[in-house]
Formats: C-alpha cells, sequence, structure tokens
C-alpha cells in the first residue's frame, strides 16, 4: 500500500526564508577492504581510517547550549557503504511498550532517541530511502518517491502541494542485505550509545545500473539525530550533517550533502 505524505512536520511552519541558498556539506568516505566486525563495533580498527563528521544546528533552531556530541564516521567497500553514529548521551531515551524494547521493525524510533541517515543515491530528488537506528537495536527503514519533478523552497523542502500531492512514502519497504547492530557505552567510555548500518552496493545503486561502489563514486545524503531528555527539558534536540529545518530532513531531499567515496591510501 502507499501512503501520501499529507504533511511534513509540525516544524514545517517555523521555516526560516533565505534569499540566497545555504552551502551543503561535502565529506569523503574511505574505502576499507571489507566491513568491520559487527560483534565490535566500538573498537574495530578500520573506523580509525575515518575522519568524524560533526551534526549542527537546523537552519531555523539556534541551541542556548551545545547540543550533545555527536561523531559520525563513513567507509566503503565494493559492496557495502557503511555509517557509524558515536552518540554521547546523558539519559538514553526508548520507545515505550514492549514493542520499543524489543525493538520491533519499521516502528517510529525519531520519538525517542534515534539517528537518522537518508540516502539519494542518484540526487534527484525522485527516489531517496530514510533509515533510523536506535540504541537498542531498532530499524525503521522506508522509501520516497516522488512522481513530479522536485520543487524546493529557498529552505531545501519541497514545496507543500508536491508534498501533499506527489510524495509517496512506502513504510512496508525493507532494504534487502541491511546489516546494522547498535551498543550502549560501558561505564569506562562514558554515557551514550553507537549504531552502525551497512547499505549493501546491488541494492543502493539498483537505479544507477550498477552493482557495485567505485571510486570517484558521489551519492547524496543527510545524517540526523534525535536526541531527547528523561526530564523533558528540551523536550528534544534535533541536529543535522546538512542543515535543514528541523524536523524536515524527510521532505528535504534537495538539501542533503554529497559523499564522495575515495580509494584506499
Amino acid at each position: 500500500m502507499k501512503w501520501v505524505l499529507a504533511v511534513a512536520t509540525l516544524f514545517w511552519a517555523s521555516g526560516l526564508h533565505a534569499d540566497t541558498p545555504f552551502d551543503r556539506p561535502e565529506a569523503r568516505a574511505k574505502e576499507i577492504d571489507a566491513p568491520p566486525a559487527w560483534d565490535a563495533i566500538l573498537t574495530d580498527a578500520p573506523w580509525s581510517k575515518a575522519k568524524p563528521l560533526t551534526l549542527q544546528s537546523p537552519l531555523n533552531i539556534k541551541f542556548s547550549t551545545p547540543p550533545e556530541s555527536t561523531q559520525v564516521r563513513l567507509l566503503w567497500c565494493k559492496d557495502s557503504l557503511l555509517v557509524r553514529f558515536d552518540c554521547q548521551d546523558q539519559s538514553i531515551v526508548l520507545l515505550p511498550g514492549s514493542d520499543g524494547a524489543t525493538a520491533k521493525r519499521d516502528l517510529p524510533y525519531y520519538q525517542a532517541d534515534a539517528v537518522e541517515v537518508f540516502l539519494d543515491p542518484i540526487g534527484d530528488g525522485r527516489v531517496y530511502m530514510e533509515f533510523q537506528l536506535s540504541p537498542n537495536g531498532g530499524v525503521f527503514d522506508a522509501i520516497y518517491f516522488c512522481t513530479t519533478t522536485p520543487q524546493s523552497t529557498p529552505n531545501f523542502g519541497l514545496e507543500a502541494d508536491i508534498v501533499n500531492r506527489d510524495l509517496f512514502f512506502i513504510k512496508e519497504w525493507n532494504l534487502p542485505g541491511l546489516n546494522t547492530a547498535a551498543a550502549v557505552w560501558p561505564a569506562s567510555r562514558g554515557k551514550g550509545w553507537s549504531a552502525v548500518a551497512a547499505f549493501p552496493a546491488k541494492e543502493i545503486l539498483h537505479r544507477m545500473g550498477k552493482t557495485a561502489f567505485a571510486p570517484g563514486m558521489k551519492l547524496k545524503m543527510n545524517l540526523v539525530r534525535f536526541d531527547y531528555f528523561a526530564n523533558g527539558q528540551p523536550p528534544v534536540e534535533i541536529t543535522n550533517w546538512a542543515p535543514v529545518l528541523g524536523g524536515c530532513a524527510h521532505v528535504s531531499p534537495a538539501g542533503m550533502g554529497t559523499i564522495v567515496l575515495v580509494p584506499r591510501d
């Protein structure tokens, strides 16, 4: 069943309008021979080859105090694109209920502590993917189809008429071959958690007619964190690698940054 995404989020109405486009970030992902060990996501040596990226505030939100630290690392091999989040977190908040506790697939993990990856391999805003990861191993994946030429506001969000009429959101879609892992940090490291995802080339690049990642390839991506607080003050901090309006990364394909796949040293 296809669901039309009728509204963006309550954040949509608080849009900041700019006269000129904001710069979009670019980062390099370094090649490795094979994915790191999934049972050692905090310690496996290949991650040391990746320069950490930091997340920043959305376009329409200014934090009164610095948000909790989030670092993201990117690697790739011919079969997989790898993303790792390391999240400082003084109070990990999980979705309530038995489904949340057991990390059932495709729950709305962004309503509690979670990280998100948005991926548009071609970069035309016509077909892009959303992934959410929770501290206890929960996974959400969905795909978006825009049935018209995407038109965006100066803040990178799709025009409201397109969101309401031409953007289709398929929650039932699951990415074949997706591998993920998550772990809460040991006390010796501090308070926080990490999550890793490996996106399979064969599926991610299907629309491009390719089956393997290669040096020089460029992909559009955004990286997001939802950081909730146990005492509700503030209720949530949202940070983005490529800043868009808070809570609107899912309807802002034009705001994604660029990942460049570079060869090993």
